[in-house]
Formats: C-alpha cells, structure tokens, sequence
C-alpha cells in the first residue's frame, strides 16, 4: 500500500516537472511530442523539417519560431528525459528513508513505467542508441546533457553507497554500479520496444533486471 502510494507520488513529481519545463508551451510541447512519434519510425538524419511541421499539424514558420532546427529539437527531447530522470531519482531519495534497495528498486520500477507512458521519456533510449546521436548537438550534448545526467550519477552513487555502509550491497564502486544501472535502464526499454522479435512491455523485464542486479549470474 505504502508503496504504490510512493510510487504514484514519484509518478506525479515527474509530470510536474515536465510541465514545469513547457515555455510557450503547448505549442512547443505539440511538437516535441510529433518529433518523438516520427524518431520511432525514422531515423534523425532522414527526418526533415517539413515532415516535422506536418506531423504536428503546424506551418512550418511556425516551427522554426520554437526550434532553430532539428538538432534544437532532438536535444530538446533529451533534455525533457534527462530532467524528469533527475527530478525522480532525487524525489526517492528525499522520500524513501532507510533502504538503499527500496529505493533503487522504486527508481527502477517507476521510471519503466514513465519510459512506456512519456513520448519524451520514453525515446531517450531510442535516440541514445550508438551512432544516432546527430554531430549537430555534440556542443550541447556536452554543455547540457551530459553534465544533467552526471547530476542523476551522483545521486544514484550516493544511494549505492549509502546502501554499501548499511550493508545491503557488497563493497562495489558506486559510481560504476551508477552507470550499470542506468544501462540496464536502458536495456528494459531498447530489448523490449526494439530489439525483440515482438515489442512488449517495458515493465515486462523487471523482475529479470531485479534478479540480474540484486543476484548476478553465479548459481
């Protein structure tokens, strides 16, 4: 009970942020959410502008009065995931007190549900996969993501840590089991959506990723 309470607290947290973030905003969040749609069927460098203005429903002048081109757009929506990620990961460790499992498995269970349910959320292990990252945005990649998803590292090492002096994980680097958690994060999503023979639900891997992470392979 008392978690389902959480997590639909932590669900909030996230649809607040991403609210929050909206400037103009409906228009701009139209629009975001056609790019989202298109990059599930076509890959960044085939879409063009004109077909981004057509997906929403928008004239392409007006396009360009929220965007500059599709690079702006494509960070954008790497931005609006990074930042959800974010405000959630601190919202557990604010709201969850004493187990560091709990509330990795909370980041865990949570965020999949957000990666099936958010058309920003959700594509950012899609656009992340290796080589479809456009050379357009590396600057802002490098000024704005990557330094937001170092932020998300941190607080999760802080959480494996706290759990190493409790005594609930073994004696690991936390920034390392940082960055394997985040890419199985990225795994859930991917194998189910992309890689498998037949697209399932996200949430589908759970219970596998809980038994890879908490107890590795050695039988």
């Amino acid at each position: 009970m008392r978690t389902s309470m959480v997590r639909r607290t932590l669900m909030s947290v996230f649809w607040r942020f991403t609210l929050a973030q909206e400037q103009d905003s409906e228009k701009s969040q139209i629009i975001l959410e056609a790019a989202a749609r298109l990059m599930q069927r076509k890959s960044f460098k085939d879409l063009s502008m004109e077909e981004l203005a057509q997906e929403a429903g928008v004239a392409k002048g007006t396009l360009y009065l929220y965007f500059r081109s599709k690079g702006d757009i494509y960070l954008s929506l790497l931005m609006k995931g990074v930042g959800g990620l974010a405000a959630l990961v601190d919202e557990v460790k604010m709201t969850i007190k004493g187990s560091a499992r709990e509330m990795i498995e909370t980041i865990l269970d949570t965020s999949l549900r957000l990666m099936k349910d958010s058309p920003f959320f959700g594509n950012i292990p899609i656009l992340a996969l290796p080589g479809s990252t456009p050379e357009e945005i590396e600057e802002g990649l490098r000024r704005d993501f990557f330094p937001k998803l170092e932020e998300v590292k941190k607080v999760l090492s802080s959480i494996f840590k706290h759990g190493i002096k409790t005594r609930e994980f073994r004696k690991l680097d936390p920034k390392r089991l940082a960055g394997v958690f985040l890419h199985l994060l990225e795994y859930c999503f991917v194998h189910s959506l992309l890689l498998s023979d037949h697209p399932t639900d996200p949430e589908a891997e759970i219970p596998f990723v809980k038994e890879l992470f908490f107890k590795g392979i050695l039988a």
